[in-house]
This record gives C-alpha cells, sequence and structure tokens, in this order.
C-alpha cells in the first residue's frame, strides 16, 4: 500500500509516506501561512520521494480535536487531494491513535492536547479501549474524575503543559509518559490503513472533530 498523510500544527507541518512498505516521516517549521506551508510541502514531500498522487492508495489526516483553524485547513487539504485524484481518504481522532500503545502499556494511559484558556483535550484510555468520554476541562477536573486508585500515564506533547497547570506536582501514581511523548502520525496512518481494509471510508460529509464550540458558536449560544 502507498499511504500519505499529514498533520498541521499551529507551529508545524508533519508529513509522512508508506511506500512500499517503506516509512518516510518529515517534519517542517510552519513559517508561512499554515495553508501556504502545507500545500507547498505537500507539493514537495511527493515530489522528493517520487510519489505521483495518482499512485497512492489513501490519503490520512488528524481529524482532531486540536487547532480549529489547523483542523479546518487540514481536513480542506485533504479532502481537495482525496476528490481531485480520486483517492480514498481517511481521518482518525489523534487522541485513540493512543489506544493502541495502551494496550502495552500497564497504567491508564492520558494522552493530552493543549485546548488553550486553560483546559486540555484529553481521555483516558485502558488496554486499548477508551474507558469515558472525550474531555474539554482544566487540569484539575480531569484529575478529579480519574480512574480512583489506578496508575496513570500522561502523554502526548503538550504532557508537560498538563503537569505546569497541576503547579508542577502529578497526583500520586501519576507520570508522564515520554515514550509517547510525540503524536504518532505513523500510528494513526496504520489506523487508517486498517480501517481501509476493512472497508472504510470517510464520508464527503466527514468534518473535524472539534469537542469544543468554536469562538463564534459559543458567541451564539
Amino acid at each position: 500500500m502507498n499511504l500519505f498523510a499529514f498533520d498541521l500544527r499551529p507551529d508545524a507541518v508533519e508529513l509522512f509516506l508508506l511506500k512500499d512498505k517503506k516509512e518516510i516521516y518529515k517534519e517542517l517549521n510552519a513559517e508561512k501561512t499554515q495553508s501556504e506551508i502545507l500545500l507547498e510541502s505537500i507539493d514537495l514531500f511527493l515530489k522528493e520521494n517520487e510519489m505521483p498522487l495518482k499512485k497512492l492508495d489513501l490519503i490520512a489526516c488528524n481529524r482532531g480535536p486540536g487547532s480549529f483553524t489547523a483542523l479546518r485547513i487540514a481536513m480542506a487539504a485533504a479532502k481537495g487531494l482525496s476528490e481531485g485524484a480520486d483517492i480514498p481518504m481517511i481521518s482518525v481522532c489523534g487522541l485513540d491513535a493512543y489506544a493502541a500503545f495502551s494496550k502495552e502499556c500497564s497504567e491508564i494511559l492520558l494522552p493530552v492536547i493543549d485546548g488553550r484558556k486553560k483546559r486540555f483535550y484529553a481521555a483516558f484510555y485502558r488496554a486499548g479501549e477508551r474507558c469515558g468520554d472525550y474531555m474539554d476541562l482544566p487540569a484539575e477536573a480531569i484529575v478529579e474524575i480519574s480512574p480512583k486508585n489506578a496508575a496513570v500515564a500522561v502523554c502526548g506533547s503538550d504532557a508537560e503543559i498538563f503537569r505546569t497547570a497541576l503547579n508542577g506536582n502529578l497526583p500520586a501514581g501519576w507520570s508522564i509518559a515520554p515514550r509517547f511523548h510525540r503524536q504518532p502520525i505513523a500510528e494513526w496512518s496504520r489506523i487508517a490503513a486498517k480501517k481501509y481494509a476493512g472497508g472504510e471510508i470517510d464520508s464527503p460529509a466527514q468534518g473535524p472533530f472539534y469537542i469544543r464550540k468554536s469562538q463564534a458558536e459559543e458567541g451564539n449560544g
């Protein structure tokens, strides 16, 4: 399978290509506006790796949660490539990608994404399965509703921000899991490939997964 995946963060673009069973990864700083750097980066990355769009079997991207702007731009780009080149597309929840890691983790895994406004997008995972709802809460509130008397491993690129939000002190039995520091683009690409093999693809109506309402929606509420 030839699979191309990408993720757009506020400060960087992550690109991933599975080409003839070889994994190729690249990260670029977002020095220009997000839409410009993403489209330029995709074009150059595919050319560098001699991968024409027409030879791709699947396009994958991060569904969210995360930055409203970044998710909108990334999903629009993925849909444009998918529809323009007639390539199936699958988007994956970034938090869910950690479930694959938690199958081999004795602790409960808590991936966190800084949602700004002193809140975090998060979810608890045990043995590969989500246990509880997706959350958009302050760090203290997440701790309050956590499984009692359980070892919890906080992971994700914003794990240290989460600890700082708790005045630098995690609860007893909690730890930062450095082996899960980065959001695993390769892992959610594999999840997309598995879904595709099972006959799943995104519908044309699929949009980003926000959890939180946008500022405009909150203003109108």
